[in-house]
């Protein structure tokens, strides 16, 4: 596989990838760079041993103060030359913040089932307040298999009035590897709950009752990707994005 990527920071002096599993920082298998504020690189991945089937890629880069970015993850299909048809896909659903489970979100209609669709839907938002969301969607093909879920943050303008206070919020560190500190500005003195989801829609740490100002969540035992930080008070709604890095 040829991997293709352009990225630019301060001097950037290593990259590295994965696949499918991620072996920990500076664990992963190196690719030689020329440093750069901005790197243009290309680069083949051995295929050789890998299975037939969906896979992912991991990679990331270390720039010259020490310090690693956030790991960028693709889905690929790995599929020999000999012509293997791929399952058609016969379900599709989507959901919103957290995941009911597999088979229990909203149906998308789907024309005759087949390989690869290209399909546009309308997602319901009528019982869904105003402000940040997080679309998830997922298909499932004749074998009964699902797919990776896609996801996307969304800012709805119709359905149950709320108030989105986003712009009062504050993460840091982020990327975060241990402690995650959540700092709130202007929410007086309202008490609120959170919800910290993973990028499959399942809810990995919660709190309810939190007084507003900040809170510091330990986030070590869980695994390295994109999380969201839904925080939610009376009328009020804010989604952060992180990304755990260890």
């Amino acid at each position: 596989m040829l991997v293709w990527l352009s990225l630019q920071a301060q001097d950037i002096t290593h990259l590295e990838y994965f696949i499918d599993l991620d072996p920990g920082i500076g664990q992963a298998t190196d690719v030689a760079i020329t440093p750069n504020t901005l790197i243009d690189e290309s680069f083949t991945v051995p295929m050789t041993t890998l299975e037939n089937g969906i896979h992912v890629i991991g990679l990331r880069v270390m720039k010259e103060n020490g310090t690693w970015g956030q790991t960028y993850a693709r889905v690929f299909l790995k599929q020999t030359s000999q012509n293997i048809p791929l399952p058609s896909i016969v379900a599709a659903e989507y959901f919103f913040d957290v995941d009911p489970g597999f088979g229990e979100g909203i149906a998308v209609p789907l024309p005759n089932p087949a390989a690869n669709l290209d399909i546009q839907f309308v997602a319901d938002l009528n019982n869904i307040p105003n402000g940040p969301h997080i679309l998830f969607v997922r298909s499932q093909d004749e074998n009964g298999r699902w797919s990776f879920i896609y996801h996307e943050l969304i800012d709805v303008a119709v359905g149950i009035e709320t108030h989105s206070f986003s712009d009062e919020i504050q993460i840091s560190p982020n990327p975060v590897d241990h402690i995650l500190t959540v700092h709130l500005s202007k929410t007086g003195q309202t008490p609120f709950g959170y919800r910290l989801i993973n990028s499959e829609g399942k809810m990995v740490k919660k709190g309810d009752s939190v007084q507003s100002g900040y809170l510091t969540i330990d986030i070590t035992e869980l695994p390295s990707g994109t999380y969201f930080l839904k925080l939610e008070s009376d009328n009020q709604l804010a989604i952060k994005k992180l990304i755990i890095s260890h």
